[in-house]
């Protein structure tokens, strides 16, 4: 759902995508100049990507909706009845470093040492990464729901805000600076709007919580192992880092 888009026009969508349905799940892309005109895209014969943003928006479950159909029983009248409420935005946490390969998507390499999310009302997540775990290129979705789109947008970047992944370059500084951008604030969103603000979207700076994370991880490093005999004896066999505290 785009905010370029008329309710006529949304209506004339969701009529193709209806005729379509029984194939797979369809994606349109709509003509920034002519948001009136919208144009096939790509069908999946799977659940998109994106299945949690029509999840917010109906209040369906479509993996138990899939799996129902699967064993041969009929769409619930609550499916056929199924009305959108409000508006929803997910993002995608990607184990990328944007300043120096955004367009050559190469993943980070490494894995995860510590992570946190602190979501409420609203906000969602799929496939959080854990401490410890091995790369993989999209770490999680951060899926937000508000009454409108601007309600929606804020809980999405508290989401990012509230979002920390530490031991690998993700891209959530990304994130949180394309969510402020004023275009995509205002909903004049096309495909070349990242080409031009990318200097003001990518940053290889790190973030103040992964600074206060590393700290963090080193100062565990140095927690005695046993009792405390003299400060020689409290770091772990073979490391030479001493801890200087001020």
């Amino acid at each position: 759902m785009t905010p370029l888009e008329s309710d006529s026009v949304r209506r004339r969508r969701r009529r193709a995508q209806c005729r379509l349905h029984r194939v797979g799940t369809v994606e349109f892309i709509v003509a920034s100049a002519h948001p009136e005109a919208f144009f096939f895209m790509e069908m999946n014969t799977r659940l998109q990507v994106e299945h949690p943003v029509t999840e917010m928006v109906t209040g369906l479950d479509l993996v138990e909706q899939q799996l129902r159909a699967a064993a041969g029983e009929h769409l619930g009248e609550e499916v056929m009845t199924a009305r959108i409420r409000g508006h929803s935005i997910e993002a995608r946490l990607y184990a990328e470093n944007p300043s120096r390969a955004f367009y050559r998507r190469v993943a980070s390499a490494g894995s995860t040492r510590a992570s946190r999310r602190r979501y409420s009302s609203g906000q969602r997540s799929a496939g959080w990464p854990r401490g410890g775990n091995r790369l993989r290129p999209m770490l999680a979705k951060v899926v937000t729901w508000g009454e409108d789109r601007a309600a929606a947008l804020a809980r999405l970047r508290q989401a990012l805000e509230d979002t920390v992944i530490f031991g690998i370059v993700t891209n959530v500084n990304f994130l949180r600076r394309l969510v402020d951008n004023s275009d995509v604030v205002a909903g004049n969103l096309d495909t070349g709007l990242i080409e031009r603000e990318v200097a003001a979207l990518v940053s290889s700076e790190p973030s103040t919580e992964a600074l206060a994370l590393f700290a963090m991880s080193w100062l565990s490093r140095l927690t005695p192992l046993g009792p405390i005999i003299d400060p020689w004896s409290a770091l772990r066999d073979g490391e030479t880092e001493v801890a200087v505290i001020l």
